[in-house]
């Protein structure tokens, strides 16, 4: 799977990267298992400098959609997606549609250079 994690329960965070290709599906994927842990409330660092990604703008709505969603359940920890430049666009897109429903946390950085090791 190109996207994995892990919860720091007694840091109240979670560590999230993703390589490859990332698709919506896996995505979608990784917030199911998010919610099945029980991590949504945590800071969220999502480490996406080693990927590339094929969603559409649509997918992106309905992402945001679904962190809506799950913030009206429950609080939502903030969350911080480090990309490269290939990667900026889409985030800024996705930062966009998250402001439209102002319920979602989310920093958007482009990092230069090659991720490094945990």
């Amino acid at each position: 799977m190109p996207i994995s994690f892990h919860v720091d329960r007694l840091g109240r965070r979670v560590v999230t990267r993703a390589s490859g290709l990332v698709t919506f599906s896996e995505l979608s994927e990784h917030l199911d298992a998010e919610e099945r842990q029980r991590a949504l409330d945590l800071t969220e660092l999502f480490d996406a400098r080693g990927a590339t990604t094929d969603i559409t703008p649509d997918q992106i709505k309905q992402l945001v959609r679904r962190a809506a969603e799950a913030a009206r359940r429950a609080a939502l920890g903030p969350t911080a997606i480090v990309t490269h430049d290939d990667l900026e666009s889409t985030a800024i897109q996705i930062d966009g549609a998250q402001r439209a429903v102002r319920r979602v946390d989310l920093r958007i950085e482009a990092a230069r250079g090659e991720p490094q090791p945990p």
